[in-house]
């Protein structure tokens, strides 16, 4: 495992780049010991406000709306899904949650680990090319297929986290048309939460807007609202009957999952459900998830372990976890019921063994 892990390392791609530019913007907020001293003694969603009362302040949130106009289409949670996901231009806060969680980062020592990744992907490429080009593997010129096959594995990779940014991008603009139309609708009384519309489908908006153009007849407000509530009550008892699935003993003290990242850690268990929680991990804290989608993966430079309640070894967070070197294990059923906030675990990232202290 190691030895796949260190071939698909170190080829860029969208996630990492906007990662590498919200840590810059981190690395100026810690410049700045007024910025500074704004994030730390303020909850995300009160640092805007703090920050637009000082020279300082205004100066980042100007860099701070730069890099939202350029990489605000991120989705902060899978929430319903699709457009009905909100991005982080919806949620800034989420946004400097994150950067929060990452005053404490040491750039220096975040380069001196991308050279190291980058040093074992050399070393380990060389190494089995250099087998394979010795006896029979000569003959039937192995090295040849090997050389294509890691080029294919690692643009898999990289096409994973650009086509995921790219989809997400182009979601964004529908999801500013149904959020206004969810805003006019509630104002006409159709529905009661402009949220509600993400329940309706394509062709049910399609028909209610065909009938307030024509107005030839009414709406049927209270069927509408029916259906809405139906779905509603059908996504909570679809989120039941997942969070019900078979899990291991929350008793035991060696539990498993499926092995993601390489290593070895042991650190706080750090549970994190909700995008809003982004600025309670520290550094060193084993980020214990639920899921996790590329919108998480920038709190990866600042944890030091990954532990994830779905995917697998090709998911988003298991991608850039190797890319980051940190150790992962995904597709641990209810891990963040299991284990408790503030508990020290050990992760094992190549054997996907979980232990309690």
């Amino acid at each position: 495992m190691a030895v796949y892990e260190n071939l698909v390392i170190g080829l860029d791609n969208a996630t990492l780049r906007i990662n590498r530019a919200l840590r810059d913007l981190a690395a100026e907020a810690a410049k700045s010991r007024e910025v500074s001293t704004i994030f730390k003694n303020n909850l995300p969603d009160q640092v805007a406000a703090q920050l637009e009362e000082t020279e300082a302040g205004c100066e980042f949130l100007g860099k701070f709306n730069e890099f939202l106009l350029e990489f605000g289409e991120r989705e902060t949670n899978m929430g319903l899904g699709g457009i009905g996901s909100p991005t982080w231009q919806d949620s800034p806060e989420v946004v400097l949650g994150i950067i929060k969680a990452m005053l404490d980062e040491d750039p220096d020592e975040f380069r001196a680990r991308e050279k190291e990744r980058a040093r074992k992907a050399r070393e380990t490429k060389e190494m089995v090319s250099s087998r394979l080009s010795k006896g029979i593997y000569s003959i039937i010129n192995a090295n040849k297929f090997f050389q294509k096959l890691v080029r294919h594995a690692r643009s898999f990779a990289a096409f994973r986290e650009n086509s995921h940014y790219d989809v997400t991008r182009s979601l964004h603009v529908f999801r500013i048309l149904f959020a206004e139309l969810g805003n006019r609708m509630t104002r006409l009384g159709l529905i009661i939460d402009p949220k509600d519309i993400y329940y309706l489908t394509y062709f049910e908006i399609k028909e209610i807007l065909l009938i307030i153009f024509h107005g030839l007849e009414e709406v049927n407000v209270r069927e509408l609202h029916a259906r809405i509530m139906s779905r509603k009550d059908e996504q909570v008892r679809r989120m039941a009957r997942w969070s019900m699935r078979s899990q291991p003993a929350g008793d035991s003290e060696v539990i498993r999952g499926v092995p993601a990242s390489q290593g070895l850690i042991k650190g706080t268990a750090r549970i994190i459900k909700d995008p809003g929680d982004f600025h309670r991990v520290r550094k060193g804290d084993i980020l214990v998830a639920p899921y996790t989608n590329p919108a998480w993966t920038p709190l990866f430079t600042t944890a030091a372990g990954l532990l994830v309640e779905t995917g697998g070894a090709a998911s988003h967070a298991a991608i850039i976890a190797r890319e980051y070197g940190i150790p992962a294990v995904m597709g641990v059923v209810r891990a963040t019921e299991i284990f408790s906030d503030g508990e020290v675990i050990s992760v094992n990232g190549t054997t996907g063994v979980i232990q309690r202290a």
